[in-house]
């Protein structure tokens, strides 16, 4: 086992409408990659082509500044198994954006709570869209 303590991650799969990483998510992606408040672990492109074939694969090196400097857990956390259902979900000649997410944050809080074996019981991940349409109907 690690003597590294990891936060919580998140899976995300995110459709690109032209079908490839748009400067306006290089940034936010870089941005992301100097938060301390996460980690990212794993991010590549799962590609459909139009004949149904399926190519997926880690980022071109400078595509996205720093990607190159991700490091590598050795978690795998991405796995083949992951990236068909992506595919399964794209259409002909579309393209979605793969990308396992730490909760750095988390990480003491994740330590502290083993220490005293309290465990997570339920966690769930409220979408942006629902917290923010629900922010709006108070407004």
């Amino acid at each position: 086992m690690s003597d590294t303590i990891y936060g919580p991650a998140d899976f995300y799969a995110i459709s690109l409408p032209n079908g490839d990483v748009d400067d306006v998510v290089r940034e936010a992606v870089a941005d992301l990659l100097g938060s301390d408040a996460i980690t990212v672990v794993d991010l590549l492109v799962v590609r459909k082509g139009e004949d149904g074939t399926v190519d997926a694969g880690e980022l071109a090196e400078g595509v996205i500044p720093g990607v190159d400097e991700l490091g590598d857990t050795g978690a795998d956390l991405a796995t083949e198994e992951d990236v068909e259902a992506v595919a399964d979900l794209l259409e002909p000649g579309g393209a979605a954006l793969v990308a396992v997410i730490e909760h750095t944050w988390a990480r003491s809080l994740v330590e502290a709570l083993g220490k005293v074996g309290a465990e997570v019981v339920i966690a769930e991940r409220i979408p942006a869209e629902v917290v923010n349409a629900s922010a709006d109907a108070l407004d």
